[in-house]
């Protein structure tokens, strides 16, 4: 009797420890196509405005609008805008990672807000971070925008990969695809837009990633 009872703890431990690491697991798989995303991409920063004089555009002197781009030569970018209102920086790591940041200052230089947005897209992905202009934080999760879609977007990313329109491990392509979610059909839209080539694009179904149709997109657009 007690052998069993021995046995039958040690194989509930086993069980717990089993569901535990599959949580962990799914938890670390959120991002998957976003490369493991680095907590210090988005720690808590101070504008540099001597960075951005360094690199400062040549802009017209009537302007309200001044920039600056930030090259490094592993693909590393970023563009500063600063208007009468706002300062916004766009972030784009290097390849192979598949988002890219916005942050968004007071013009003291204090962080107003920041988050990730999914390759060359405007699609708000993952918990993005508020401060007031005491630095008071509150955050939003983005990703509840698309809780309806059981075909997530990075089953959508991987399903791009399996048609050739991206490299999830390079990276390559990443600059060519736009992707949208229509939370009224359960929709995601993507577009293709390589360089020197007419656009086309598709409608997947959120509820199991098949093709609903093909997407004819004018130039205009």
């Amino acid at each position: 009797m007690r052998k069993y009872k021995k046995t039958h703890s040690l194989i509930v431990i086993v069980m717990i420890l089993t569901i535990s690491l599959s949580c962990k697991a799914q938890k670390n798989t959120k991002y998957k196509v976003l490369n493991n995303i680095e907590i210090t991409d988005m720690a808590i920063d101070t504008f540099d405005i001597n960075l951005f004089e360094k690199y400062r555009n040549v802009n017209n002197k009537l302007s309200n609008v001044r920039s600056a781009t930030i090259e490094k030569e592993n693909g590393e970018k970023e563009e500063q805008v600063i208007s009468s209102e706002e300062i916004t920086v766009y972030y784009t790591p290097p390849l192979p990672k598949l988002y890219w940041i916005y942050k968004e200052y007071y013009l003291n230089g204090k962080l107003k807000k920041k988050g990730y947005m999914l390759t060359n897209t405007y699609m708000k992905i993952g918990v993005w971070e508020y401060y007031d202009e005491k630095g008071n934080k509150t955050t939003e999760d983005m990703d509840k925008r698309y809780s309806k879609a059981k075909f997530t977007y990075n089953q959508i990313m991987l399903l791009l990969q399996d048609l050739g329109h991206i490299n999830i491990n390079t990276g390559e392509g990443r600059d060519d695809i736009e992707i949208d979610y229509f939370t009224e059909t359960n929709n995601w839209k993507v577009e293709i837009r390589k360089p020197k080539e007419k656009p086309y694009g598709y409608i997947f179904s959120g509820k199991n990633g098949k093709k609903v149709s093909d997407v004819v997109i004018t130039y205009s657009e």
